[in-house]
């Protein structure tokens, strides 16, 4: 009887500590759409269309880039703007072949 109490609390332990390893309780929930999009512009200079009206219009030099896929830009896009889809843009900046490669300014 003993030795079955010991398997019976043996077991129990161990699914309980399978159960609870198996949660990460430091990932968060993202709400909806509109949590991604602040998230994702956490450190990103982010400007209205009107300031980049006064940009374009002051003929200073700058680099515009249109994260939207392919096929977003091909419907229409700013002239001059520099397509890079953001997914790749994300899974690529990291290495320093992409900085040398894409003809922009790595952030400092």
């Amino acid at each position: 009887m003993y030795r079955y109490i010991k398997l019976l609390l043996l077991v129990t332990v161990s699914i309980t500590f399978m159960m609870t390893s198996c949660s990460c309780p430091c990932e968060k929930e993202v709400s909806g759409p509109d949590e991604i999009v602040a998230q994702a512009q956490i450190g990103l200079d982010v400007i209205t269309s009107a300031e980049l009206k006064v940009m374009m219009d002051s003929l200073d030099v700058f680099y515009l880039l249109d994260v939207r896929e392919m096929t977003e830009y091909a419907y229409g896009y700013i002239p001059g703007a520099i397509n890079i889809p953001g997914g790749v843009l994300i899974f690529r900046m990291g290495s320093e072949d992409f900085w040398d490669n894409e003809m922009i300014y790595a952030p400092e």
